[in-house]
């Protein structure tokens, strides 16, 4: 029921009228003709939906169409670097993720630098993660799953979308567990439901129907506090395990937008952010909203990096 709800609410979203262009010349003061926010994950997925809910508002304090355009892959290196390339002129903008960070370290010759080749406007949210087995796996709490690490190191499989979060797992948790990387949730899902992998980590919201039927079971959340969307799952700090990964994304643009622009943009996100509509609607998806200025959203991107540089000493960022 909680996956047809969200299907159902991306569908409605992408239907969602936006009101027509002026008709102005592309001399005109911005925004002057449709703005793009390009989005590094497939329709339907938390970033999408909470995407398509910030578009039309978007629309409506600016007066121009505001579309959302989806280019997944490569752990959102493709939508990254068709951003980075944009002209500066504040009408292709990008929903971005902590794949900005993490890219550098696992995605050779980048073709961007991540701190260096973008304008930040603000963060938007934030969700944390959990740790799932399938129904039928012996592992029925976090201490069985440690225990499982530490009698067969290095051959209990951990599955993730991308490596990043395993290796922050491993390295945070002092854990040798092989990492399986996964290109999409489903498939993702559908390996730890089937047994195919001994665990897996995803973001809360995708894995509420499967959770709530049965078919997976939650061993630990990892975020700093319980997530009110899984009240009764502990976090795997709470159990002795140092691993804290919580998912961010915030609105960046091309380097060298318009100052004018960036704090119109921020005004805006940020009066977006505080409606409670979109509070309500980011609840299902685990999100709370987040936002600041722009140099408090690289300030956390650059602490992101960093963080990894402790991670993974042998990378260095593009």
């Amino acid at each position: 029921m909680q996956r047809r709800r969200l299907a159902a609410l991306a569908g409605s979203l992408a239907l969602s009228p936006v009101l027509p262009a002026f008709a102005q010349g592309r001399d005109a003061p911005w925004p002057n003709r449709p703005i793009r926010i390009v989005v590094g994950f497939a329709a339907g997925g938390v970033a999408d939906i909470m995407t398509r809910l910030m578009a039309p508002k978007l629309s409506e304090a600016l007066g121009q169409p505001v579309v959302v355009d989806n280019k997944p892959g490569a752990s959102s290196v493709l939508a990254a670097e068709f951003t980075a390339q944009a002209q500066p002129d504040g009408h292709t903008l990008m929903l971005s993720s902590e794949a900005l960070a993490t890219s550098a370290f696992i995605v050779p010759n980048l073709p961007y630098r991540p701190l260096e080749d973008f304008s930040f406007v603000t963060q938007c949210g934030y969700f944390d993660h959990v740790i799932l087995v399938a129904r039928n796996s012996p592992l029925r709490s976090f201490e069985d799953f440690m225990a499982a690490v530490r009698a067969r190191p290095g051959h209990v499989n951990v599955g993730a979308v991308g490596p990043a979060r395993v290796d922050k797992l491993r390295m945070q948790g002092n854990l040798q567990v092989e990492a399986v990387s996964f290109r999409t949730t489903p498939d993702l899902l559908t390996a730890i439901s089937n047994g195919n992998l001994d665990a897996g980590i995803e973001v809360i919201a995708p894995t509420l129907p499967l959770v709530q039927s049965g078919a997976l079971r939650p061993l630990a959340t990892t975020g700093r506090e319980r997530t009110t969307t899984l009240p009764d799952i502990p976090t795997a700090m709470e159990r002795g395990v140092p691993y804290l990964h919580t998912s961010y994304n915030g609105i960046i643009g091309p380097r060298r937008l318009p100052p004018p622009v960036v704090a119109r943009l921020n005004t805006e996100f940020h009066r977006i952010l505080r409606q409670p509509d979109v509070l309500e609607r980011f609840a299902p998806l685990g999100v709370t909203a987040r936002f600041g200025t722009p140099a408090e959203f690289e300030q956390l991107i650059r602490a992101e990096i960093d963080t990894w540089k402790t991670i993974m000493p042998m990378l260095s960022p593009a």
